[in-house]
């Protein structure tokens, strides 16, 4: 996967990534979603993070030019849709931005800042950004905290920020987890990256808040699994700055985390398919088992630590089962394909298109499969 993100998915003349690889045909091409283009930008420190720390070349021929690509076209992405943040008109907190409609050319949500701040975070870590370079993470990060309603819910879109509703399978988790990458770099001493010290403190009162919407929320409604999916990564990283406190909510978390990685097991595809095996794979939705195993291996980690080995387990077998059917996938491109070898697509055996979110999500999940 790394190398498909590196080779295959970088247009070398402008250093941005592609978005959709045809294998039948050979190319690559570009598409206007801007979310999904920061959310590649985001994948590709993953797929760094992951050819530095496996120690390897991971089989890949010249890895070190690969690794400056990916590095490359992550700044570039970053810094493209940072130009000009457009001011958050809300008097609760001052000096937040969103990002500029007229260069996202489609409505400013707070799951375009959760990306950008993701993607910030995670180049950070490895040293792609310095701490003084003018990227307005604290701004961003006072735009997401803004939109907090009374009800702990977050308004989903800047021009209607009551509007909570839409969206809601994926904006506020997305933006709960940009929250928590930003709190935990500012912590890292690893780092000499810092945040607003007002702008911290306020980060885990809103998780507070946010939970107790959420949680009743699932408890209360019959959601899409993208709910869970980024839930569950979101409320993982919220229980780890909490554990070792004495917050009176943190069984709370760590069940609810517990409860959306059940629910992704009970889903279809996952319960009725991938656990059958390997005759019923071609029926089996790709994106819907790589975006779920990103959310699992959270789960898995959660319950480690609660040293709940039951439930360990039973998450294990459950990866186990889908990290097989990614690798399968990955196989039904050949090696000497022009493009697409490593990527996945949205369906199962018929590889028409690949596209590189999904690619993302399989990649995050193996790296975290291959830290845990």
């Amino acid at each position: 996967m790394t190398r498909y993100f590196g080779q295959d998915m970088v247009d070398s003349s402008s250093n941005r990534f592609y978005y959709y690889s045809y294998p039948s045909r050979g190319e690559s091409e570009h598409f206007h979603f801007p979310i999904r283009d920061l959310a590649a930008a985001w994948d590709a420190t993953k797929a760094l993070d992951f050819s530095f720390s496996a120690q390897t070349d991971c089989g890949i021929h010249n890895l070190r030019a690969l690794q400056y690509q990916l590095a490359d076209a992550t700044r570039a992405t970053v810094e493209f849709y940072c130009e000009s943040p457009n001011p958050v008109v809300l008097s609760k907190i001052d000096g937040g931005t969103c990002l500029n409609e007229d260069v996202l050319r489609e409505e400013a949500t707070i799951g375009h800042s959760a990306l950008l701040l993701l993607a910030w975070s995670g180049a950070s870590r490895l040293g792609i950004f310095l701490p003084d370079e003018p990227i307005p993470i604290d701004s961003l990060t006072k735009g997401i905290l803004a939109m907090q309603l009374e009800s702990g819910a977050f308004g989903c879109t800047f021009k209607n920020p009551n509007e909570y509703l839409k969206g809601i399978e994926f904006f506020p988790g997305e933006a709960m987890l940009a929250l928590m990458h930003v709190y935990d770099l500012s912590r890292d001493t690893k780092t000499s990256h810092s945040l607003d010290t007002a702008v911290k403190e306020s980060i885990l009162p809103a998780m507070e808040r946010a939970f107790k919407f959420y949680s009743r929320h699932y408890e209360e409604n019959e959601l899409d699994v993208n709910y869970n999916i980024w839930q569950a990564q979101a409320f993982a990283k919220y229980y780890d700055a909490i554990s070792d406190s004495s917050s009176a909510h943190k069984d709370a978390v760590s069940k609810y985390v517990l409860d959306l990685c059940h629910g992704i097991c009970q889903s279809k595809s996952w319960k009725y398919q991938l656990a059958r095996g390997s005759s019923f794979y071609v029926n089996l939705e790709t994106i819907e088992i790589g975006c779920g195993l990103d959310a699992l291996v959270e789960g898995m980690r959660i319950a480690q630590a609660l040293q709940d080995d039951h439930t360990v387990t039973k998450f294990r077998i459950q990866a186990s089962n889908a990290a097989r059917f990614v690798a399968w996938v990955q196989d039904q491109v050949p090696q000497d394909s022009l493009v697409g070898h490593g990527g996945l697509g949205y369906g199962g055996i018929q590889v028409l298109e690949q596209r590189l979110d999904v690619t993302g999500h399989g990649l995050s999940a193996m790296n975290k499969l291959h830290k845990w």
